[in-house]
């Protein structure tokens, strides 16, 4: 049996905000179900992924210094046409259709930055952005190549970075006629001072 309590806010439900009720819309957040993944848009509404594909079907967030544009599903996920030059998929082309958008999106933004496809992390559509200054925080290694400030107070919570992959050049496949290199992205995240490294994603280049 259902209570009075439960019928009065069925009831409420149903007739909707009153004139003059401030109604405070909740947007999603992203689940940690995805692993932690860093795309780089390239064209209109395509993202480039190295190393790691995301699932067909899971939610993206599309970010850039401005903040969070939007939120988006993941349609298709191809093996690059641009810079997968071992055609075996460790670089991917990734679609998407937006389901929310926050701010205008563009390929790219007008202040000279990049939009970035992020999941694998909860995310602050009001706060989280990637910073267009990309200087290595001490405590990680390697070339800087994607910054995530989660919540928008200036400091570096995420960090990618490419680094030296020659420890496994042994597990590189091997393509006839080609010279295969293999390169490593290094995901670092931040706990207060300290970096860690919690993911590695190796990618192939054939010549």
């Amino acid at each position: 049996m259902v209570g009075v309590a439960g019928l009065v806010a069925v009831s409420v439900a149903l007739a909707g905000p009153r004139k003059g009720d401030v109604v405070r819309v909740e947007r999603s957040k992203s689940s940690r179900a995805d692993p932690l993944l860093l795309c780089q848009q390239y064209m209109q509404q395509a993202l480039i992924c190295h190393g790691a594909s995301p699932r067909i079907g899971s939610e993206i967030w599309l970010i850039d210094e401005s903040g969070v544009r939007a939120r988006a599903r993941v349609r298709d996920v191809e093996p690059s046409e641009i810079q997968d030059t071992c055609g075996i998929g460790s670089v991917v082309d990734v679609t998407y259709d937006v389901i929310e958008e926050i701010r205008p999106i563009n390929s790219n933004s007008s202040s000279g930055g990049t939009l970035y496809g992020l999941q694998g992390v909860e995310v602050d559509p009001d706060n989280t952005r990637t910073p267009i200054t990309q200087n290595r925080p001490t405590g990680t290694r390697g070339y800087v190549n994607g910054v995530v400030d989660l919540d928008g107070d200036g400091v570096p919570d995420i960090v990618r970075s490419w680094l030296d992959c020659s420890d496994q050049q042994s597990n590189a496949p091997q393509i006839a006629g080609k010279n295969v290199t293999a390169y490593c992205l290094e995901y670092w995240m931040r706990d207060g001072t300290t970096w860690t490294s919690v993911k590695r994603d190796i990618a192939y280049l054939c010549r």
